[in-house]
């Protein structure tokens, strides 16, 4: 099986809108429904552990519960840091996850995920036991991405 820990346990200081970026709404919907919909349509996810921070708990089950998300199946309190959250994240699998399992990590505030990325990530971890993804500069640059200068 293949479970993800979705990473929404941060507060969205820098950001300045008030909430966390992952609950921002754009289009009307919150960033993380966005986030969530991708992985529940991605046939090779089996099921999706949140990690959310405990003040927008409630909030965040009223978007499963209004988007009707059936492969959330846990939510777990954020950490203190980004570390904490990872580590109550990978924690709350262990109920759910089998030694042979494969968990993937993604952070709610990035909706722009492929599902060819998705499968490419789970089919190298299948094949070396572990993956990671990662864009050529030039993509960040040619989007506009680039703050640097």
């Amino acid at each position: 099986m293949t479970h993800l820990v979705l990473l929404a346990g941060g507060v969205g200081q820098r950001v300045g809108a008030g909430r966390p970026k992952q609950f921002v709404e754009v289009l009307g919907r919150p960033v993380i429904a966005y986030t969530l919909e991708i992985f529940e349509m991605h046939p090779e996810v089996d099921d999706i552990l949140v990690v959310c921070h405990r003040d927008w708990r409630d909030f965040l089950e009223d978007i499963v519960r209004t988007n009707g998300f059936k492969k959330v199946v846990k939510i777990v309190d954020g950490g203190v840091d980004f570390q904490h959250s990872m580590i109550n994240g990978m924690r709350g699998l262990k109920d759910i996850a089998a030694d042979d399992d494969i968990a993937i990590t993604h952070w709610a505030a990035s909706p722009f995920i492929t599902d060819d990325v998705i499968s490419d990530n789970i089919r190298v971890c299948k094949a070396k036991g572990n993956a990671m993804s990662a864009c050529p500069f030039f993509v960040i640059v040619t989007l506009g991405l680039d703050h640097s200068n």
